[in-house]
């Protein structure tokens, strides 16, 4: 049961030309995108790095800043290092803009694949609170900072690399990515192939007819988790592939902890149970009027900071202790989006108390049976045992 990781390891011996590029290599490079190049390759410069000029640079150490994510993404970045698949991958053309008084953190970065086709990656959000919230206005407000920029980034690597153009990127960064798509010009999008979104936030019904998904939907290639939250806000995608997790509630949202078996994503169902909790919210998202829906957006941004919480993981590992803080702190709220929340987060404790309880059996009853599969062996050796003892006895 491996994850990216063992993926690369594993089976990545082939080059792309015998085998074709896949859903799994764009979770590859997507999840490369979170990489700190800043110290690396600077904004303004145009050069293209290969991964080795990266691994003997003296900065090397400076792509793994971030302590959290520091050991997978070393072993992710060492891993595609070595595979003979990504032999000649090379990166370029990156960006970091952060705007603290915009609220704007954007980042991109173009791959350009062993045989020259790029793919452009948008960088995601973290487990950070600020990160969830900034999901939320990718969904639900028109054309943000960050959404205009992928556009923009998008027209200006087009039109500087050679042939079909592949698109990707995790959470915030599948948003960008089917943003970016979209509202490109019809030249750079012409010469799209593939769309992927990983776990990431989709639009509001009205923002996907003003942007035009019509144009791109055939291309997009949505990928979930089994639990998802962030990649079914606002949205009605019922086209997305749902993929197994090592673990529950939002943790599924980091793509290490999806599960790869025989070099592919393992796939699996979303739950009647979760859907028709995230269908309700949507539901509800829509029926607001944009005055309401910004309104919203604002106070939610205040409650959620509000139950110090500093990460989404904190608020589902314990939930309900959470979930009092965002009821506590939503006073101002009127009574009806106050009963939501409430309604809502109770509901998303109680599923996440069934989910582990579901867990917990599970791996109880696979206790089960491996402990009954070692005694029928060591029965079956006593067994035999016994009948080579009295065929000695018998002989003698």
């Amino acid at each position: 049961m491996g994850n990216t990781v063992d993926y690369v390891t594993d089976h990545c011996h082939e080059s792309f030309k015998v085998r074709p590029f896949s859903k799994e290599d764009a979770l590859v490079l997507s999840q490369l995108s979170y990489l700190k190049f800043d110290k690396l390759m600077p904004a303004t410069d145009e050069k293209t790095y290969t991964l080795k000029d990266l691994n003997e640079s003296p900065g090397f150490d400076s792509l793994f800043a971030n302590p959290k994510y520091e050991k997978p993404n070393r072993a992710l970045f060492d891993a595609t290092l070595k595979a003979p698949r990504f032999k000649g991958l090379k990166v370029c053309f990156y960006i970091n803009r952060i705007d603290v008084a915009d609220e704007t953190q954007f980042c991109a970065i173009t791959f350009i694949l062993p045989g020259g086709h790029p793919f452009i990656a948008f960088r995601g959000t973290d487990e950070t609170i600020l990160g969830w919230q900034e999901d939320f206005r990718l969904a639900l407000d028109k054309p943000i900072t960050g959404q205009k920029l992928s556009a923009r980034y998008l027209n200006d690597v087009g039109a500087r690399v050679k042939g079909e153009i592949m698109v990707g990127g995790h959470s915030k960064g599948g948003n960008l990515a089917m943003f970016s798509s979209m509202q490109c010009s019809e030249v750079i999008r012409e010469r799209i192939s593939k769309i992927y979104s990983f776990d990431g936030p989709g639009f509001r019904p009205d923002l996907l007819d003003e942007y035009g998904y019509w144009l791109i939907r055939d291309r997009v290639v949505s990928v979930i988790p089994k639990s998802s939250v962030v990649g079914l806000l606002l949205s009605g995608n019922r086209d997305s592939i749902v993929v197994s997790s090592k673990r529950t509630g939002m943790k599924q949202h980091d793509p290490f902890n999806w599960i790869i078996e025989d070099g592919k994503l393992s796939e699996t169902h979303l739950t009647e149970q979760h859907v028709m909790l995230l269908d309700s919210f949507n539901q509800w998202m829509f029926s607001l009027d944009e005055e309401h829906l910004n309104g919203f957006i604002s106070m939610l941004v205040g409650v959620l900071d509000a139950t110090q919480a500093d990460t989404t993981l904190e608020l589902t590992g314990e939930a309900y202790k959470y979930a009092m803080n965002v009821i506590r702190a939503a006073k101002d709220l009127d009574d009806e989006t106050k009963e939501f929340l409430s309604g809502l987060l109770k509901s998303f404790y109680e599923l996440m108390k069934d989910r582990m309880k579901t867990e917990i059996q599970t791996k109880i009853e696979v206790k089960r049976e491996e402990l009954s599969a070692k005694l029928e062996v060591r029965n079956a050796e006593k067994q035999k045992r016994k009948k080579n003892t009295k065929t000695k006895k018998d002989r003698s």
